[in-house]
């Protein structure tokens, strides 16, 4: 930990330098669940440095982003995919201008004659335009809502489906509870308490079981099966399927942190005269073990 100051401050404050390289892994993660599936991170890190040669990977995610935006993140991860699989940065260079101009973005240059252009000057100022264009869009919270409309359909079923063996057998005491706009920690909490009422019904399935087979074997009685039971292996699958949901619910929650690093990872680009990252080969970038000047 050191304790340089930093923004033009005098005062030090206690600083970490940290790997994000698994930040910036997440982050590509995120552009390429909603389909923009053709940005190595490499080209992240190289960009930061000044270095990257090339931006056009950078530029096709500014383009994707931009088709997510204007579609309010409702196409499918296919149709984007598809869009910018055949990215050409001349071809679609008027369409970018244009939105990013009406987005009032920073990185537009006015040229003469009312001539505008995208200031890829750099592979850094692309990559802040990337940064910029990626807060001004929201792409975490349309990604967050693309997951959201996944867990609500699994949900719903999972709810549909334990509410029709309620009806089969009306005294298991399960009931269904409405799902609707949780967020990542409700959905949590509904998928574990759809489990405890699937363990109550294959709870209640084995105690059935065990009786019939007591009165088979004591009084040579054939009990009528009881008409819900018959689908206990789909309740069964139904288990198994929101364990998943809710291991990834955890895991979705546990990398939600990266977004932070990735802001500040940035902010170390935006000032060229801050040497902290300039000379690293990996991914480091300082997070603050205290509040930083810029947020007091």
């Amino acid at each position: 930990v050191s304790t340089q100051s930093t923004w033009g401050m005098s005062n030090s404050v206690p600083r970490q330098v940290v790997n994000a390289k698994e930040t910036i892994e997440y982050v590509v993660s995120v552009y390429q669940a909603l389909g923009i599936t053709s940005l190595p991170i490499e080209d992240m890190r190289t960009a930061k440095l000044g270095t990257l040669s090339d931006c056009s990977s950078l530029l096709r995610t500014v383009y994707g982003i931009l088709l997510l935006h204007l579609s309010d993140y409702k196409w499918p991860p296919s149709v984007i995919k598809s869009l910018t699989k055949e990215f050409n940065v001349e071809q679609c260079a008027d369409f970018m201008i244009y939105y990013l101009y009406i987005l009032e973005c920073p990185f537009i240059l006015c040229l003469e004659q009312d001539q505008f252009a995208i200031d890829i000057s750099s592979s850094r100022t692309v990559l802040m335009l990337l940064g910029w264009i990626t807060n001004k869009c929201k792409v975490f919270e349309g990604y967050d809502r693309f997951l959201m409309s996944t867990f609500q359909e699994a949900s719903n079923f999972a709810s549909a489906t334990i509410e029709g063996e309620n009806k089969k057998n009306a005294n298991t005491g399960v009931e269904r509870s409405a799902v609707k706009d949780l967020s990542y920690q409700e959905f949590l909490e509904q998928f574990q308490k759809a489990i405890g009422q699937i363990d109550r019904l294959e709870s209640l399935h084995k105690c059935y079981v065990r009786r019939c087979k007591q009165l088979k074997e004591l009084y040579n009685i054939e009990p009528k099966e009881l008409e819900w039971i018959s689908s206990i292996e789909n309740i069964s699958k139904m288990r198994s399927l929101l364990e998943d949901l809710e291991r990834d619910i955890k895991v979705h929650i546990e990398k939600m942190k990266h977004r932070e690093i990735f802001w500040v990872w940035l902010e170390e680009a935006v000032d060229i005269d801050r040497k902290s990252y300039i000379n690293h080969p990996d991914y480091s970038c300082l997070l603050y073990t205290s509040p930083s000047p810029r947020d007091s």
